[in-house]
């Protein structure tokens, strides 16, 4: 028998120590990531690999902290079947949930922001979640979409059948083939190939959510607060991986929630106000130039003179205008259509507080911006001349005004890195006469003029107190202030201390539309102690009675047929009239119309007036003919001043976009007074026939 004897030296043993605990520290620090098709956020790729943007990052924050990493393939349900029995560590492109939280540890830092968004290669117009009803969605199984869709869709009263499918390949194969109508998609989701052709995105979008590295419960603590750093250290740097692995991946990381077409139409109103001012600034030099030249002649030839010069702006800058403001009053039309319609229902169903607040200061802004299409479009004409002062409550607009602006306020501080903080003071203060959205807008300028003073950060102070038979308005800051050169100057147009951000035409405009309520403006500023506005403006006489809101048509409800080419515009003016208790038949073509009523009766049409191929005016006349009696509202997003006046109108009544509730309402109490017998009642048959735009989601 052959006996062996070993000896290990010191040095040899800690050196075998050495290796044998450097291979267990490989194997513990080896962690199994799930890996599923979701490309391009993660997927395989034709080598069997783990790629997108999940993927790099991972693979840069192993490098980092020197971890094994190993991917383990499957479905998107195998994979948080696997996180839940610890067969993985990590699972990529999770949404925190509170239920989630239950079964997976989740990190503090989101790794990405999401939405989901409903894509269809049906040819049919979708304009919201109400024509996804009845039929086949899919969606990716075991999904948070798919719970939100499912609540969505109990919420608006709709019926759509979902089938769930394990991955989004499977999603893409049926919406392409036809076993469903629609899909939910994650936002870096875009066709390829021959998809790109028969797949389309709609504009039904949903729940934004924030997805995260989720963990095996109970297991990896001191690995979430590694996994937090790094991300942190790599989200606060441009060129890292984390950014790399966005423009590698999707030119979509970044985008807003906003349409392709509404960014386009805000990037040429924008080039528009440029090119105003530009040729405003020219148009004053000249005009500086011919009144030196023309300076011997008599007072009345000048005054002629620049009466024909602004007769003729105003027709050029009214041809420029219009169809900007058209297409803006029809998308505020839509804006105040579905906020007046979510405020009615959520104050007949769930009366909370927080949503009927929020959605006034919408319907607000709104009305706020279509007071300033109208401005625009009316440069050169003198501020509402024919507008008759109101009663306007200064304590009321002084507060939606701090609403507005705390977005600024909060999105400076973040973006800018500028701590600064808005104070109000507003006391109970008399009524003033006066058109409440040039006095707001005077607020706004003065807030915003204070903010861009404070460059260093600092605070902004909105006081409103009385003041003997007057109300004085202050906006203060603590900012760069001016010195007394800059003080002389601060009201002449187009002078500007902003350089190529500023206009120079606000002040000027403050001061303007202060003088035109009879009141006085005064500043105070030092350089380095900031800047304090004062306004003085008289309290008005009380007068007796209130205005009480409005309720349709003395409480009658109406039969009515309305007629707009832009779907969005009409599906919210539907909405509006059913709310109110009408019954509504809608059409996007006038030809449509007509020939309903040769079979209906209504009580009322409205009516868009610049539609193609046959305008409001004229459906309005035909339909006079079919149906007599007939009462017709004529609306329009165009400046009516650019159109010739008919002498023959038939339209009872006409208004202009966009047009709110209560402005609906006192339209139909002055067409339909109360005491009249009611008509019209036969709108709508029993039978199943369709015709118009998308009868079967309205009554």
């Amino acid at each position: 028998m052959i006996k062996h004897n070993f000896h290990f030296t010191h040095k040899e043993l800690v050196l075998a120590l050495v290796l044998f605990f450097t291979l267990v520290s490989a194997y513990a620090d080896t962690l199994k990531i799930g890996l599923y098709d979701n490309k391009p956020k993660i997927f395989r790729d034709e080598k069997g690999q783990a790629a997108g943007i999940f993927a790099d990052i991972l693979a840069d924050i192993a490098a980092r902290e020197h971890l094994q990493i190993e991917y383990v393939y499957g479905n998107w349900p195998q994979g948080l079947g696997r996180l839940s029995s610890g067969e993985i560590d990590i699972m990529p492109d999770v949404c925190y949930t509170e239920a989630r939280a239950q079964l997976y540890d989740f990190g503090a830092v989101p790794v990405l922001s999401d939405w989901f968004q409903v894509y269809s290669r049906r040819k049919e117009p979708v304009t919201s979640i109400l024509d996804l009803n009845c039929h086949r969605i899919g969606v990716l199984a075991q999904s948070v979409q798919q719970d939100m869709f499912v609540n969505m869709s109990r919420d608006f009263g709709i019926n759509p059948e979902v089938i769930g499918l394990d991955d989004y390949p499977l999603l893409v194969s049926a919406l392409a083939e036809g076993k469903v109508d629609f899909a939910i998609f994650n936002r870096y989701f875009i066709p390829s190939g021959d998809l790109a052709g028969q797949i389309r995105e709609t504009p039904v979008i949903f729940n934004p959510t924030r997805l995260h590295f989720a963990y095996t419960k109970g297991r990896h603590a001191d690995l979430i607060v590694s996994m937090d750093r790094c991300l942190k250290e790599l989200q606060q740097d441009p060129d890292s991986a984390y950014y790399k692995a966005l423009r590698k991946w999707t030119d979509r990381a970044q985008v807003p929630l906003v349409s392709n077409r509404f960014r386009s139409l805000l990037f040429v109103v924008f080039c528009f106000l440029i090119a105003l001012a530009v040729y405003s600034y020219f148009q004053s030099r000249q005009v500086i130039r011919k009144t030196a030249e023309l300076s011997a002649k008599t007072g009345a030839l000048k005054k002629a003179q620049a009466e024909a010069q602004n007769r003729e702006r105003l027709f050029s800058l009214g041809q420029m205008a219009g169809g900007i403001a058209h297409d803006f009053n029809n998308i505020l039309s839509t804006i105040i259509g579905y906020a007046e319609s979510l405020h009615d229902y959520n104050a007949k169903k769930y009366n909370d507080r927080r949503i009927g607040e929020n959605t006034e200061v919408i319907l607000n802004a709104a009305g706020d911006a279509a007071v300033l299409v109208t401005r625009m479009r009316e440069f050169y004409r003198k501020q509402d001349e024919n507008a008759a002062p109101q009663l306007v409550s200064l304590k009321m607009m002084a507060r939606e005004v701090v609403k507005l602006v705390q977005p600024r306020f909060a999105l400076e501080s973040y973006v800018g890195g500028r701590e600064l903080s808005l104070h109000s003071e507003i006391q109970d203060v008399p009524l003033v006469a006066g058109i409440e959205s040039q006095l707001k807008e005077i607020l706004l300028n003065l807030i915003f003029n204070s903010v861009d003073a404070c460059r260093e950060g600092g605070e902004v102070t909105l006081r409103m107190v009385p003041e003997g038979e007057n109300v004085l308005i202050e906006v203060s800051d603590t900012g760069t202030g001016m010195d007394s050169e800059t003080l002389a100057q601060l009201f002449e147009p187009f002078f500007t201390t902003k350089g190529e951000n500023g206009t120079g035409l606000g002040m000027s405009m403050v001061k303007e539309i202060v003088e035109r309520h009879n009141g006085r403006v005064s500043v105070k500023s030092e350089p380095g102690k900031g800047t304090a506005v004062s306004i003085l403006l008289s309290a008005a006489k009380s007068r007796e009675g209130s205005d009480k809101p409005e309720t349709g048509a003395a409480g009658r409800t109406l039969s009515i047929v309305a007629v707009e080419d832009d779907l969005r515009a009409l599906q919210a003016l539907s909405l509006m009239l059913l709310s109110d208790g009408h019954k509504v038949r809608t059409y996007s073509l006038a030809k449509e119309a007509l020939e309903s009523m040769l079979r209906y009766r209504p009580d009322l049409l409205i009516t868009d007036d610049g539609m193609p191929g046959m305008s409001g005016t004229e459906l309005a006349e035909e339909a006079k003919k079919i149906c007599p009696g007939l009462k017709v509202i004529l609306f329009s997003g165009f400046d009516p001043s650019l159109k010739k006046k008919k002498e023959s109108c038939a339209a009872d009544l006409s208004l202009p976009k966009p047009i709110t509730l209560t402005e609906m309402q006192k339209a139909l109490n002055t067409l339909f007074p109360a005491g009249q017998p009611e008509t019209g009642k036969n709108l709508f048959r029993t039978n199943t026939e369709s015709d118009g735009f998308n009868d079967r989601t309205f009554q």
